[in-house]
């Protein structure tokens, strides 16, 4: 008699860039280490506005699934910065990105101030500008560079690292119990 092989659940990620590749394959990996079923998708999203990267991304997923099982969740990690440079073009992406069912972790600005908030001390800090960010990002972890790998962000960021994002980035969190590394307690 055949073993009946457990599923794992598909999560979808759409990445803006080759940093939240690394940082989703790195979820990715901490749930490995805790034994969770979960199977991370990690695509680069194409180039351009959040629209456009939704767009493709609506492509994507429509061809993904049409070869395999509906992703469980589907989310994106977007900056924010361009958005206030085409309000219509963010407003139409935030249609989109719903009609999808996609949650989007809106980074504000970038993926930089997202990841200030991983840090002790750090979680209400908003850097207003990409530059800030980096600056700030930098000195709090020693080596930082864009498109770091999931091996970098293993070695900088523990589960309580990116839970501590959580508390302050809803989405953030919304990620992290779908992948099974946060759990929500209920105090009643």
């Amino acid at each position: 008699m055949k073993k009946q092989q457990r599923e794992r659940t598909r999560i979808l990620v759409g990445c803006e860039g080759e940093s939240e590749i690394g940082y989703a394959v790195h979820l990715r990996r901490r749930a490995d280490e805790k034994g969770l079923f979960v199977h991370i998708d990690p695509p680069k999203l194409r180039g351009g506005d959040a629209l456009a990267r939704l767009e493709w991304m609506e492509d994507y997923i429509a061809k993904e699934e049409a070869r395999r099982d509906p992703f469980e969740h589907k989310y994106a990690l977007l900056d924010t910065d361009q958005n206030r440079l085409t309000p219509d073009r963010a407003d139409k992406a935030r249609r989109l990105a719903e009609r999808l069912g996609v949650t989007v972790i809106w980074q504000d600005p970038t993926h930089e101030a997202l990841l200030v908030r991983h840090f002790e001390g750090h979680t209400t800090r908003r850097p207003p500008s990409a530059a800030a960010a980096t600056a700030q990002l930098e000195k709090l972890w020693g080596g930082y560079a864009k498109g770091m790998t999931a091996m970098d962000y293993m070695r900088a960021l523990t589960v309580e690292h990116v839970a501590r994002a959580g508390d302050v980035e809803p989405d953030l969190l919304s990620l992290l119990i779908a992948i099974g590394l946060v759990t929500i307690v209920d105090e009643a």
